[in-house]
């Protein structure tokens, strides 16, 4: 085991974030009784859970701050159900998440994101990641500007696309966050998609949370 396991094992034992029951994060039992997500997103972004309630907020906090990146596997493992239940079942889907700047990648190690699509594929066949998009300019932390508009005017031509990558123009896509709060990165992100080349009704976007 890694010294790093070890810390955070030290600090952050397996235990519920709803009642410190053993072996998880987050337990069947508090899952349940997660709030979920209002209806007030556009009808191309899903969100499984409610931001607000404050058991996904710490959960959401740890895997962000505190490297305790399993966390996404929990998440995913419960949100996996209701993504796929708004999916068409003969398609195939490319995840998509939604990059951090160069700095925060150095800083944090990872990015929650990716962690989140991956453990997402890992529970359905007609789901794989693909990082066609880099964010080619650092920008202010989201959680510190308020208002919607100030959060576009900061992402606009925050992204690219990774020129590396190769795939289909006719892809399906799915854009991978862990929050969407006013929805700026994933607007600004599927405008870069669309201008590259993608079609508009074929992008759609999943969060954890809003």
């Amino acid at each position: 085991m890694l010294y790093t396991e070890i810390i955070l094992n030290f600090f952050f034992p397996k235990l519920c974030i709803g009642c410190d029951a053993h072996k998880n994060y987050l337990c069947k039992n508090c899952e349940e009784n997660i709030a979920l997500a209002k209806n007030d997103l556009p009808d191309w972004i899903f969100a499984k859970y409610n931001y607000k309630d404050e058991n996904i907020k710490k959960l959401l906090f740890k895997l962000k701050y505190f490297h305790v990146k399993s966390i996404a596997n929990e998440l995913a493992l419960y949100a996996s159900p209701y993504l796929n239940s708004k999916l068409e079942k003969n398609k195939d889907y490319i995840l998509i998440p939604i990059p951090v700047t160069a700095k925060r990648h150095r800083d944090r190690g990872y990015n929650q994101s990716k962690l989140i699509a991956v453990s997402l594929a890992k529970e359905s066949s007609n789901l794989k990641v693909l990082e066609i998009l880099k964010r080619i300019r650092e920008t202010k932390k989201l959680n510190k500007i308020k208002t919607r508009e100030e959060r576009q005017i900061e992402l606009e031509d925050a992204f690219a696309m990774d020129s590396s990558k190769s795939i289909s123009l006719d892809s399906h896509i799915i854009i991978i966050d862990d929050i969407a709060t006013t929805g700026a990165s994933l607007y600004s992100a599927r405008k870069t998609l669309t201008e590259f080349g993608f079609k508009k009704d074929n992008i759609l976007a999943f969060t954890i949370a809003h």
